[in-house]
Protein backbone atom coordinates (compact mmCIF):
# COMPACT_ATOMS: atom_id res chain seq x y z
CA UNK A 1 0.00 0.00 0.00
CA UNK A 2 1.96 3.01 -1.27
CA UNK A 3 -0.35 5.44 0.07
CA UNK A 4 -3.02 6.34 2.73
CA UNK A 5 -5.17 9.59 3.62
CA UNK A 6 -7.19 9.37 7.29
CA UNK A 7 -9.55 12.05 6.25
CA UNK A 8 -10.92 13.46 2.53
CA UNK A 9 -14.32 14.34 1.81
CA UNK A 10 -15.33 12.99 -1.70
CA UNK A 11 -18.47 13.66 -1.21
CA UNK A 12 -18.13 17.31 -0.12
CA UNK A 13 -18.46 18.69 -4.07
CA UNK A 14 -22.03 17.24 -4.66
CA UNK A 15 -23.65 17.52 -0.82
CA UNK A 16 -25.06 20.68 -2.01
CA UNK A 17 -26.13 19.77 -5.35
CA UNK A 18 -29.97 18.80 -6.03
CA UNK A 19 -30.99 15.22 -6.95
CA UNK A 20 -32.02 15.79 -10.44
CA UNK A 21 -28.68 17.45 -11.22
CA UNK A 22 -26.26 15.65 -8.69
CA UNK A 23 -22.50 17.23 -9.29
CA UNK A 24 -20.30 14.12 -9.78
CA UNK A 25 -17.84 13.54 -7.39
CA UNK A 26 -15.47 12.05 -9.89
CA UNK A 27 -14.74 15.45 -11.73
CA UNK A 28 -12.76 18.60 -10.52
CA UNK A 29 -14.77 21.52 -9.29
CA UNK A 30 -14.21 24.73 -11.35
CA UNK A 31 -13.07 27.48 -8.98
CA UNK A 32 -13.48 30.12 -11.41
CA UNK A 33 -17.23 30.22 -10.40
CA UNK A 34 -16.61 31.58 -7.62
CA UNK A 35 -16.87 35.65 -6.94
CA UNK A 36 -13.80 37.06 -7.34
CA UNK A 37 -13.91 38.95 -4.06
CA UNK A 38 -14.33 35.81 -2.43
CA UNK A 39 -11.72 34.27 -4.15
CA UNK A 40 -9.50 37.11 -3.28
CA UNK A 41 -10.45 38.05 0.49
CA UNK A 42 -10.98 34.72 2.00
CA UNK A 43 -9.64 30.78 1.22
CA UNK A 44 -13.31 29.70 -0.34
CA UNK A 45 -11.61 28.61 -3.36
CA UNK A 46 -9.15 26.56 -1.66
CA UNK A 47 -11.60 25.12 0.16
CA UNK A 48 -13.79 24.29 -2.31
CA UNK A 49 -10.97 23.37 -4.98
CA UNK A 50 -9.39 21.14 -2.43
CA UNK A 51 -11.94 18.85 -2.65
CA UNK A 52 -11.00 15.23 -3.66
CA UNK A 53 -11.42 13.97 -7.28
CA UNK A 54 -12.22 10.48 -7.01
CA UNK A 55 -10.56 9.76 -10.68
CA UNK A 56 -7.47 11.72 -9.63
CA UNK A 57 -7.58 9.30 -6.08
CA UNK A 58 -7.60 6.14 -8.43
CA UNK A 59 -4.70 7.44 -10.64
CA UNK A 60 -2.45 8.43 -8.29
CA UNK A 61 -3.46 7.52 -4.98
CA UNK A 62 -4.12 6.95 -2.48
CA UNK A 63 -4.98 3.67 -2.92
CA UNK A 64 -7.36 3.41 0.57
CA UNK A 65 -8.78 6.44 1.85
CA UNK A 66 -10.94 7.45 4.68
CA UNK A 67 -14.25 9.26 4.11
CA UNK A 68 -15.45 11.83 6.12
CA UNK A 69 -19.17 11.76 6.06
CA UNK A 70 -21.14 14.26 7.96
CA UNK A 71 -23.67 17.26 7.21
CA UNK A 72 -22.98 20.65 7.30
CA UNK A 73 -24.26 22.53 10.29
CA UNK A 74 -26.66 25.35 9.74
CA UNK A 75 -24.27 28.11 9.96
CA UNK A 76 -22.21 26.90 7.07
CA UNK A 77 -25.78 26.63 4.87
CA UNK A 78 -27.37 29.62 6.02
CA UNK A 79 -26.15 32.60 6.05
CA UNK A 80 -25.55 35.50 3.82
CA UNK A 81 -22.16 34.45 2.15
CA UNK A 82 -23.29 31.03 1.03
CA UNK A 83 -27.02 31.80 -0.10
CA UNK A 84 -25.43 34.92 -2.19
CA UNK A 85 -23.22 32.66 -3.79
CA UNK A 86 -25.88 30.07 -4.76
CA UNK A 87 -27.47 32.68 -6.54
CA UNK A 88 -24.74 33.30 -8.95
CA UNK A 89 -21.99 31.33 -11.06
CA UNK A 90 -21.46 28.88 -8.00
CA UNK A 91 -25.55 27.01 -7.88
CA UNK A 92 -23.65 24.24 -9.66
CA UNK A 93 -22.39 23.25 -6.76
CA UNK A 94 -24.58 25.54 -4.24
CA UNK A 95 -27.59 24.83 -5.51
CA UNK A 96 -30.65 27.12 -4.15
CA UNK A 97 -33.37 24.22 -4.01
CA UNK A 98 -30.98 21.95 -2.15
CA UNK A 99 -29.70 24.65 0.49
CA UNK A 100 -33.75 25.32 1.24
CA UNK A 101 -33.72 22.08 2.24
CA UNK A 102 -31.25 21.61 4.48
CA UNK A 103 -31.79 25.15 6.10
CA UNK A 104 -35.60 23.83 6.39
CA UNK A 105 -36.35 22.71 10.32
CA UNK A 106 -37.87 19.80 9.08
CA UNK A 107 -34.60 18.64 7.23
CA UNK A 108 -32.83 15.30 9.51
CA UNK A 109 -29.31 14.89 8.85
CA UNK A 110 -29.27 10.94 9.35
CA UNK A 111 -31.32 10.37 6.73
CA UNK A 112 -30.27 12.55 4.41
CA UNK A 113 -26.69 11.11 5.33
CA UNK A 114 -27.51 7.81 4.26
CA UNK A 115 -29.33 9.10 1.00
CA UNK A 116 -26.89 11.41 -0.47
CA UNK A 117 -23.40 10.97 0.78
CA UNK A 118 -22.98 7.17 0.81
CA UNK A 119 -25.05 6.62 -2.22
CA UNK A 120 -23.24 8.81 -4.43
CA UNK A 121 -19.81 7.84 -3.11
CA UNK A 122 -21.01 4.25 -3.82
CA UNK A 123 -21.98 4.59 -7.39
CA UNK A 124 -19.64 5.60 -9.83
CA UNK A 125 -21.80 4.11 -12.57
CA UNK A 126 -24.86 6.78 -11.83
CA UNK A 127 -21.99 9.18 -13.23
CA UNK A 128 -21.00 7.75 -16.32
CA UNK A 129 -17.85 6.10 -14.40
CA UNK A 130 -17.89 2.50 -15.89
CA UNK A 131 -13.89 1.57 -15.44
CA UNK A 132 -13.44 2.69 -11.90
CA UNK A 133 -15.42 2.46 -8.85
CA UNK A 134 -15.51 2.13 -5.06
CA UNK A 135 -15.24 -0.59 -2.08
CA UNK A 136 -15.87 -0.92 1.13
CA UNK A 137 -12.86 -2.39 2.18
CA UNK A 138 -13.50 -5.13 4.61
CA UNK A 139 -12.81 -8.73 5.19
CA UNK A 140 -15.04 -9.72 2.78
CA UNK A 141 -13.18 -7.07 0.31
CA UNK A 142 -9.85 -6.78 1.38
CA UNK A 143 -7.02 -4.63 -0.33
CA UNK A 144 -5.85 -5.76 -3.95
CA UNK A 145 -2.83 -3.73 -4.48
CA UNK A 146 -3.16 -4.90 -7.99
CA UNK A 147 -6.50 -3.38 -8.44
CA UNK A 148 -5.79 -0.28 -10.02
CA UNK A 149 -9.07 0.64 -11.24
CA UNK A 150 -10.70 0.89 -7.34
CA UNK A 151 -10.27 3.11 -4.40
CA UNK A 152 -10.96 1.04 -1.38
CA UNK A 153 -12.39 3.09 1.64
CA UNK A 154 -13.14 3.24 5.02
CA UNK A 155 -14.96 5.31 7.38
CA UNK A 156 -15.11 8.02 9.61
CA UNK A 157 -18.16 10.44 11.64
CA UNK A 158 -17.48 14.38 11.39
CA UNK A 159 -19.64 15.42 14.09
CA UNK A 160 -22.17 13.80 16.13
CA UNK A 161 -24.96 15.85 14.93
CA UNK A 162 -24.81 14.15 11.31
CA UNK A 163 -26.24 10.88 13.41
CA UNK A 164 -29.06 12.44 14.53
CA UNK A 165 -33.04 13.56 13.33
CA UNK A 166 -31.94 17.08 14.13
CA UNK A 167 -30.14 19.75 13.81
CA UNK A 168 -32.17 21.70 16.59
CA UNK A 169 -29.37 21.59 19.87
CA UNK A 170 -32.69 21.29 22.25
CA UNK A 171 -33.99 18.45 20.66
CA UNK A 172 -30.68 16.10 19.26
CA UNK A 173 -30.59 12.83 21.44
CA UNK A 174 -27.63 11.41 22.73
CA UNK A 175 -29.50 7.62 22.55
CA UNK A 176 -30.62 8.06 19.03
CA UNK A 177 -26.66 9.44 18.04
CA UNK A 178 -25.60 5.96 19.74
CA UNK A 179 -28.23 4.02 18.08
CA UNK A 180 -27.44 5.70 14.29
CA UNK A 181 -23.67 5.01 14.93
CA UNK A 182 -23.90 1.20 15.53
CA UNK A 183 -26.37 1.13 12.57
CA UNK A 184 -23.30 2.58 10.54
CA UNK A 185 -20.67 0.66 12.28
CA UNK A 186 -22.89 -2.54 11.94
CA UNK A 187 -22.70 -2.00 7.83
CA UNK A 188 -19.43 -0.51 7.47
CA UNK A 189 -15.64 -0.43 8.52
CA UNK A 190 -16.13 2.66 11.04
CA UNK A 191 -12.51 3.82 12.55
CA UNK A 192 -13.23 6.97 13.98
CA UNK A 193 -15.49 9.65 15.05
CA UNK A 194 -15.27 13.45 15.59
CA UNK A 195 -17.49 14.44 18.63
CA UNK A 196 -17.85 17.92 17.40
CA UNK A 197 -17.46 19.61 14.13
CA UNK A 198 -17.70 23.34 13.92
CA UNK A 199 -20.58 24.75 16.02
CA UNK A 200 -21.80 24.17 19.56
CA UNK A 201 -24.04 21.11 20.51
CA UNK A 202 -24.32 19.79 23.68
CA UNK A 203 -21.73 17.10 23.64
CA UNK A 204 -18.49 19.07 24.09
CA UNK A 205 -16.80 22.58 23.88
CA UNK A 206 -15.27 22.67 20.47
CA UNK A 207 -12.46 24.83 18.36
CA UNK A 208 -13.07 27.67 17.10
CA UNK A 209 -12.27 27.00 13.62
CA UNK A 210 -14.89 29.50 10.88
CA UNK A 211 -13.17 32.69 10.50
CA UNK A 212 -15.23 33.41 6.97
CA UNK A 213 -18.50 33.44 7.91
CA UNK A 214 -19.92 35.59 10.73
CA UNK A 215 -22.01 33.77 12.73
CA UNK A 216 -22.24 33.05 17.06
CA UNK A 217 -22.73 29.64 16.43
CA UNK A 218 -19.31 29.13 15.93
CA UNK A 219 -18.06 30.79 18.58
CA UNK A 220 -17.22 28.16 21.96
CA UNK A 221 -19.30 29.34 24.78
CA UNK A 222 -19.33 26.30 26.78
CA UNK A 223 -16.44 24.37 28.59
CA UNK A 224 -15.08 20.86 28.22
CA UNK A 225 -16.94 17.41 27.94
CA UNK A 226 -20.75 16.99 29.05
CA UNK A 227 -21.80 13.73 30.53
CA UNK A 228 -23.74 12.99 27.25
CA UNK A 229 -20.28 13.44 25.02
CA UNK A 230 -18.78 11.07 27.84
CA UNK A 231 -21.29 8.80 27.40
CA UNK A 232 -20.81 8.77 23.03
CA UNK A 233 -16.91 8.35 23.74
CA UNK A 234 -17.19 5.14 26.42
CA UNK A 235 -19.57 4.13 23.61
CA UNK A 236 -17.08 4.79 20.71
CA UNK A 237 -14.75 2.91 22.52
CA UNK A 238 -17.02 0.00 23.81
CA UNK A 239 -17.20 -0.73 19.70
CA UNK A 240 -13.59 -0.30 19.14
CA UNK A 241 -14.08 3.08 17.30
CA UNK A 242 -11.28 5.68 17.86
CA UNK A 243 -12.26 9.14 19.21
CA UNK A 244 -10.45 11.95 16.54
CA UNK A 245 -9.52 14.88 19.07
CA UNK A 246 -10.03 17.50 15.69
CA UNK A 247 -12.46 20.20 16.48
CA UNK A 248 -12.45 19.54 20.37
CA UNK A 249 -11.21 22.47 22.23
CA UNK A 250 -7.88 22.41 24.22
CA UNK A 251 -10.27 22.55 27.53
CA UNK A 252 -11.71 19.01 25.98
CA UNK A 253 -9.19 17.57 24.79
CA UNK A 254 -6.72 17.98 28.07
CA UNK A 255 -10.09 16.64 29.77
CA UNK A 256 -10.42 13.50 27.52
CA UNK A 257 -6.42 13.08 27.55
CA UNK A 258 -6.22 13.97 31.52
CA UNK A 259 -9.24 13.06 33.13
CA UNK A 260 -11.57 10.80 31.20
CA UNK A 261 -8.60 8.19 29.47
CA UNK A 262 -6.37 7.72 32.77
CA UNK A 263 -10.02 6.35 34.52
CA UNK A 264 -9.93 2.28 33.94
CA UNK A 265 -13.51 2.00 34.95
CA UNK A 266 -14.27 4.81 32.26
CA UNK A 267 -12.74 3.33 29.11
CA UNK A 268 -13.12 -0.40 29.39
CA UNK A 269 -10.56 -0.85 26.28
CA UNK A 270 -7.17 0.73 25.98
CA UNK A 271 -7.21 2.31 22.16
CA UNK A 272 -5.03 5.09 20.83
CA UNK A 273 -7.00 8.34 20.42
CA UNK A 274 -6.34 10.12 17.12
CA UNK A 275 -5.96 13.71 15.46
CA UNK A 276 -6.71 13.38 11.91
CA UNK A 277 -6.27 16.73 10.02
CA UNK A 278 -4.62 18.98 11.98
CA UNK A 279 -1.43 21.13 12.61
CA UNK A 280 0.96 20.41 15.06
CA UNK A 281 2.74 23.23 16.36
CA UNK A 282 4.90 21.41 19.28
CA UNK A 283 4.14 23.69 21.70
CA UNK A 284 3.02 23.39 25.36
CA UNK A 285 -0.50 24.49 25.84
CA UNK A 286 1.25 26.58 28.67
CA UNK A 287 3.14 28.41 26.05
CA UNK A 288 0.27 29.26 23.56
CA UNK A 289 -0.52 32.41 25.07
CA UNK A 290 3.19 33.80 25.10
CA UNK A 291 3.35 32.94 21.43
CA UNK A 292 0.34 34.01 20.42
CA UNK A 293 1.37 37.52 21.70
CA UNK A 294 4.78 37.59 20.44
CA UNK A 295 3.90 39.51 17.24
CA UNK A 296 7.73 40.16 16.52
CA UNK A 297 7.47 36.06 15.32
CA UNK A 298 7.98 35.83 11.64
Amino acid sequence: MPLFDFHMHPTLKCMFSEEDAKTSPWVDIDVTKIHWLLRWCTEFAYILGSQSNLVQLSSDGPDIICVAIFVPERGMTNNKLILKQAEGTLQTYLNPVRLKKINDETFKPYPDLVQEDLKVLLNAERFGITDKKVKILSKQTPYDPADSSSIYVIFSVEGCHSLSSTLDKNKISKDEIIRNMDEIADKYPLVSVNITHLEQYPFCNHAYGIQFIANEDFRPTHNRISADGLAIIRHCYERGIMVDVKHLSLASRRMLTEDIRNRPDFLPVNQPLICTHAGFTGLSYKDIPDYMMDFNKQ
